[in-house]
């Protein structure tokens, strides 16, 4: 508007101007006929032009003086129209901010809905942009269902500026709770309505939520109070009114202290409310009285509730009934204590048995031991060795009975000492040669080349193992072998699993029998526990020292075709330890040409496993008839390896054989047997060695090498029953009595250590030791635990205390309680040594050995 005035305003002078030239020209005009001049047209136009521009001249610097003016107050007044306008543009673009910046939905519409402007909350909340969100009526922003309740035309009646809840619908169609607020605004001369739309969604979650956690509380099993700051009760749910017997109103405003009881003291309520006025949550059992006087024990758990500034606006606890647990869990202590009496009793009655039963054991062991060593005809030494196999048969039993007891006790310790796996493999196969001989039964093990030599564990107890599955093994198979396998799996760092496996061609095992293995005091079936006898306690027994070591026992089997029996075991690794024997290429056997004849295809598999892996060439044939084809051809052999027990052609035969062939007259034969031999029989001086199965890699390496050295193999001699030196007295002189009321027991005792070279004094109780001790000085005592009048236990009390240590015997506790734990229980109580009973000379003559004579030791 102000632009066209403008335009206006310089049109003026120039209007002025053209009249003001106009008028000049006239009035130049008039002057020229004045003066008579107008005749003359050059006069007159002369006349004319100078009058104009005169006139014009003085008119236009008048008019541009006053057009200036004017321009400045022009331009004066469009900047302050410039400055408002950009004032208004700034307040327009902060209301703009302020609205779109406001977290809940505005909208602008027309008393019949039609939406005129939206800031950005309602764009976002609806899901539509602002200019598609103008073409929209307040019906789009309703679900259809909700749509009948608006009216045709809003008069402002239905709107109100406190919130009222309904239902909005997004673009999407998606349904979602809203708070609305509004009212009726005059604009100018219309109506408009401004409305404002909260998306509530969160808070009906909330509510939802707090309904729901209300809900539970009152409808919880568990009790609940809520405190104020000063622990007065504000709220109680249903389950703590049922547990304390009160009414609601009995309980409502008063302090929580109104249940203590005389059950805690009053300092232990103090610490609880030092602990939560501090802010911390206690927690903790509590004993309280309902309003009956009963006692309730809860376990309560109060946390403090703090506001935004930091301050404690109430307490809640949380109260859950234990009184139930508590007395079963007191019933459950007697139980245990009943059971633990019970089961204290059992380890008594079974110590008590295992003495009552070992010591009769102990003469019929020592006796027979003492007349193998004396002169006796075939038929005597059969029954005698009858006799001694018995007893060992019984004293397993024992052993069995007491290691099952100890483990069902908790009492049975495992030790961690490093052992070399290879040497208890054989020590456990060297316990059932000679009954897998006696049954022709090819006995063998292999070790896998990844399993470490030397490992942590309790080698005792993993032989007990060993020997009971291997036991059972040869027990079971009638024909063909046992063999076992040993391989290892790394777990992480240094620690191993080891798996061993027990294999045997035996009657194997039905199926639905296997669940029965590992039970204890059970068998596959009652036929076979009169045919084969045992305990049935074995694998049971073994299984839970496996388990103890921590692995596992499992058993895979076929009725008529043999079972295995598989367990593993963790171990710790020695990884310094070296092996006994090397499985690396051994420089002097490298390169040897070897022939192996065995008709086990185990035996062969593992022959040729072991000494390639010390770099010799075998080559295993499964006859003699074989070997003799291969050597007749012209093949050439540096050691031959021939297996005793074959069909058709025993090894003997075959070696005979051999030996009269004259190109390989000179082969050396290394002869495998299952029976012992201590020197060669007729026809055998062509043999180098015999082996006795099962072979151990280390005697195999050792033959080998001393072959290939050309040195004599060196035999052992045969090994005896028992080891008795005569010249011990002599060499080792000891005064010697003898604590002990059994007459069979003394007698044994005393004839042993006569066959030593020993005299020894009897006492038949404690206090006839103490009086023989009295009379003269003892270098050892053989003290019995269980004697009457005075026990060992008391006597050796007694010994300690009457004599300075210079003067005291050296008490050896003999005894037949062999639980674990009791050498170091009677070493404990004074006692210097320890053997059981049944006594076997190694371990007599071991306990003498450690004694010094009173004399030598001052």
């Amino acid at each position: 508007m102000q632009e066209t005035r403008a335009k206006y305003l310089v049109l003026i002078p120039v209007s002025i101007t053209l009249l003001s030239f106009l008028a000049g020209a006239i009035g130049g005009l008039y002057w020229g006929v004045q003066r008579e001049i107008a005749s003359d047209l050059r006069i007159f136009v002369v006349y004319f032009f100078l009058g104009s521009v005169f006139v014009s001249s003085i008119l236009f610097v008048f008019f541009r003086f006053l057009l200036g003016r004017v321009q400045n107050k022009i331009m004066t007044s469009i900047m302050e129209r410039e400055r408002v306008e950009d004032e208004l543009r700034q307040t327009e673009l902060q209301y703009r901010q302020i609205f779109d910046g406001v977290n809940d939905a505005i909208l602008v519409e027309t008393t019949k809905g039609e939406v005129l402007d939206v800031n950005a909350r309602a764009c976002e909340m609806f899901g539509w942009g602002r200019e598609e969100f103008l073409t929209k009526t307040v019906k789009d922003m309703v679900p259809p269902e909700y749509q009948a309740l608006l009216p045709e035309e809003q008069d402002g009646s239905a709107l109100s500026e406190k919130p009222f809840e309904t239902i909005n619908m997004r673009a999407n169609g998606e349904r979602f709770p809203v708070a609305v607020t509004g009212r009726i605004q005059e604009i100018g001369d219309q109506k408009r309505l401004l409305i404002v739309v909260r998306d509530i969604t969160e808070r009906k979650k909330a509510e939802e939520e707090l309904l729901t956690l209300s809900r539970a509380i009152a409808h919880s099993p568990t009790s609940v109070v809520i405190t104020d700051a000063n622990a007065k009760i504000s709220y109680v749910n249903p389950a703590y009114l049922e547990v304390t017997g009160y009414a609601e109103e009995e309980v409502m405003g008063k302090y929580a202290t109104f249940l203590y009881s005389d059950l805690h003291s009053e300092e232990f309520y103090m610490d609880i409310w030092k602990q939560v006025s501090a802010g911390d949550m206690w927690r903790g059992e509590i004993g309280s009285r309902n309003r009956r006087g009963e006692i309730v024990w809860e376990v309560v758990s109060i946390a403090p509730i703090v506001d935004a500034n930091g301050k404690i606006t109430n307490f809640v606890g949380v109260l859950e009934d234990i009184t139930e647990n508590k007395k079963f869990l007191a019933e459950m202590e007697k139980a245990k204590e009943a059971a633990e009496a019970a089961a204290q009793a059992k380890a008594d009655f079974l110590a008590n048995m295992s003495h009552e039963i070992r010591t009769p054991l102990n003469a019929i062991y020592g006796m027979t031991s003492l007349m193998l060593d004396t002169p006796l005809n075939d038929e005597q030494q059969d029954f005698i060795e009858t006799i001694r196999g018995g007893s060992d048969t019984l004293l397993r039993v024992i052993n069995d009975i007491l290691d099952f007891s100890k483990i069902e006790a908790g009492k049975m310790e495992l030790e961690k000492q490093p052992f070399y796996i290879r040497n208890c493999v054989e020590d456990a196969l060297d316990l059932l040669a000679e009954k897998a001989a006696k049954k022709m039964l090819d006995l063998a093990y292999m070790i896998e080349n990844q399993t470490p030599p030397v490992v942590m564990g309790d080698v005792t107890r993993l032989r007990q193992v060993l020997v009971n599955l291997l036991g059972n093994a040869v027990k079971f198979t009638e024909s063909g072998e046992v063999v076992v396998n040993v391989k290892s799996f790394l777990v992480e760092n240094n620690q191993h699993e080891i798996q061993i496996s027990v294999r045997d061609t035996g009657i194997g095992i039905p199926a639905d029998k296997v669940d029965k293995l590992f039970q204890s005091f059970s068998q596959v079936d009652t036929s076979t526990t009169r045919k084969f006898g045992g305990t049935g306690l074995g694998l049971a027994i073994s299984k839970q020292l496996v388990e103890r070591m921590g692995g596992t026992m499992w058993v895979e089997s076929e009725e008529g075709k043999g079972s295995t029996f598989y367990f593993t075991i963790l171990v710790d690794v020695e990884p310094d330890a070296k092996p006994l024997t090397s499985n690396d290429v051994q420089p002097q056997l490298s390169g040897k040409r070897i022939l192996i004849v065995d008709d086990n295809a185990t035996n062969r598999l593992i022959l040729i496993k072991q000494t390639e892996s010390w770099g010799m060439l075998p080559n295993a044939v499964s006859s003699g008839a074989e070997a003799l084809v291969m050597l007749e051809s012209g093949e050439a052999f540096d050691i031959a390896i021939l297996d005793m027990q074959m069909p058709e052609m025993d090894g003997f035969s075959l070696a005979q054989r051999i030996n009269s062939l004259a190109v390989d007259s000179s082969l050396p034969m290394i002869i495998l047997t299952s029976i012992e031999r201590s020197q060669a029989r007729s026809g055998d001086a062509k043999i180098s060695a015999f082996l006795n199965k099962p072979i151990k890699t280390s005697n195999l390496f050792n033959v080998l090498i001393d072959i290939v050295n050309t040195e004599p193999v060196k035999k052992k001699a045969p090994k005896k029953l028992t080891a008795v030196d005569p010249e011990m007295g002599a060499r080792h002189p000891l005064r010697i009595l003898l604590a002990e009321d059994n007459m069979v027991n003394q007698k044994v005792a005393i004839s042993i250590l006569k066959r030593l070279g020993y005299r020894a004094d009897v006492a038949a109780n404690g206090v006839e030791t103490i009086e023989a001790l009295e009379r003269q000085t003892y270098d050892v005592v053989f003290m019995d635990i269980q004697m009457p009048e005075m026990d060992g236990n008391e006597a050796t009390q007694k010994i300690r205390a009457r004599w300075p240590q210079e003067r005291q015997p050296h008490i050896i506790a003999m005894t037949a309680h062999a639980l674990e734990g009791d050498r170091e229980k009677y070493i404990s109580r004074g006692m210097d040594d320890y053997v059981s009973k049944p006594v076997s000379i190694e371990a007599l003559v071991k306990a003498l050995e450690k004694a010094v004579p009173v004399e030598r030791r001052s």
